[in-house]
């Protein structure tokens, strides 16, 4: 089922309720929403939510994103929030709907992510796996069934390759220590998040997990499980519907995307140390990270038809903007800085529907100098790509696509494949 309430419109509600739909379309569902209006105020929910299953593959991981970023396109000051859940989750519906299998095919991969210290590299895929390969030999090190009743969508590895975290798109959290060496090993924890999951990144020293989620805020796990977590909430502010987060290279803050507006947060407390509002920039905060050196925070921002995405780059500290890349199509997914800072990585897709100009969904990873913005490669494939992540030397990007569940590392410099990791 999908919720979407659109508060504090201007004049431009009838635009911005077609471009509602227009996403939906996309993802065949545009017909079961029905949007009552009011002053200011869009507000409805799909109905019968059992056609909704058939996106679950995608509605945890992108629809949220794209919706905001259609609505904050044309109407920047507007708040939009949308849920997501499957319908034996909704109280209304609990045993009244049947699951039905997910468009997303079974095994595409969600998520990759790589652990420096280890040399390790972990794909999250569609199916319930994760799988781990060694990037010095290219073997896949170990296949393992991360979940048996959802697929994942996110996956982090603890620099030193110690820990590993696995979300799947029914909110749950896994967390194995160490890494696992067989299939069947049970996670030393298991967490239920609130609302959709939307970013899963530890904190330099491998000590703690920092987990974003639409709707409520940033859960902080401990990698002792003995630990609890903690939900950080500013009293000032209510995190409502966190995209991204990621950790400031020495642990001490984060840098969370809300909306319009990127913060950073002491990491204990949740306190805003400074918040970037980027109205201005007519776009949706999506991807967050910073530079190994901590010198500069990228931002990338969501925009309509036609606009491209965005990433804007400011000093470490949030002070000063630097410069801003605009990447080929509209929805930003990842960006990622290169380990020696000078370039950056942006992972971005068009969704299908008049709302961004595409008869059909593409994808894209584009490389830029950080330096001068330049352009330096743009990468595309016909399997759709839908996560990067750069090896710590820098001489491989690896890709991960979404059509065959396929895992490869290519040239940065060419986007040429190099070598099709083994499944």
């Amino acid at each position: 089922m999908v919720a979407v309430t659109v508060t504090d419109l201007g004049d431009r509600d009838q635009e911005v309720a077609r471009a509602i739909l227009q996403v939906l379309d996309g993802v065949g569902i545009g017909g079961t929403l029905r949007l009552d209006r009011s002053p200011g105020r869009l507000a409805g929910r799909t109905n019968p939510p059992v056609n909704i299953s058939r996106t679950a593959g995608d509605l945890f991981e992108r629809l949220p994103a794209d919706i905001t970023a259609a609505v904050t396109a044309l109407d920047p000051s507007a708040n939009c929030t949308v849920e997501t859940w499957f319908p034996d989750f909704d109280p209304e519906y609990v045993g009244s709907a049947q699951r039905v299998s997910a468009q997303w095919p079974a095994g595409g991969v969600r998520d990759l992510d790589i652990a420096p210290g280890a040399g390790l590299l972990a794909a999250a895929h569609d199916d319930g796996t994760a799988r781990l390969w060694d990037l010095q030999t290219k073997a896949l090190r170990h296949r393992m069934a991360a979940t048996r009743d959802g697929g994942l969508i996110g996956i982090a590895l603890s620099p030193d390759g110690g820990h590993l975290a696995c979300a799947d798109r029914e909110g749950r959290l896994r967390v194995w220590s160490p890494v696992p060496d067989r299939a069947d090993a049970p996670a030393a924890r298991n967490v239920q998040l609130v609302g959709a999951y939307r970013g899963l990144v530890w904190n330099p020293a491998g000590t703690s997990l920092a987990a974003a989620c639409v709707g409520r805020s940033v859960v902080v796990l401990p990698a002792d499980p003995d630990e609890p977590e903690q939900w950080l909430q500013d009293a000032e502010d209510t995190w409502q519907s966190v995209h991204p987060v990621t950790w400031t290279p020495d642990g001490a803050r984060l840098v969370t995307g809300t909306r319009t507006a990127a913060s950073i947060r002491n990491a204990t407390s949740g306190r805003v140390i400074r918040k970037l509002n980027l109205k201005s920039l007519r776009g949706a905060v999506s991807a967050v990270a910073i530079s190994p050196d901590g010198a500069v925070l990228a931002i990338g921002l969501s925009r309509e038809t036609g606009a491209g995405g965005l990433v804007s780059m400011w000093d470490g500290e949030g002070r000063t903007h630097l410069r801003d890349v605009v990447h080929q199509d509209g929805v930003i997914d990842q960006v990622l800085f290169s380990a020696d800072g000078s370039r950056i990585a942006a992972t971005a897709h068009c969704p299908a529907g008049p709302a961004f100009g595409e008869r059909r969904s593409r994808s894209s990873v584009q490389v830029f100098s950080v330096p001068d913005s330049r352009l330096l490669a743009s990468i595309e494939d016909d399997r759709f790509i839908t996560a990067a992540a750069w090896t710590t030397d820098d001489e491989h990007l690896a890709t991960g696509h979404r059509t065959d569940g396929s895992v490869v590392l290519r040239n940065p410099d060419t986007g040429e494949v190099l070598h099709e990791l083994p499944a």
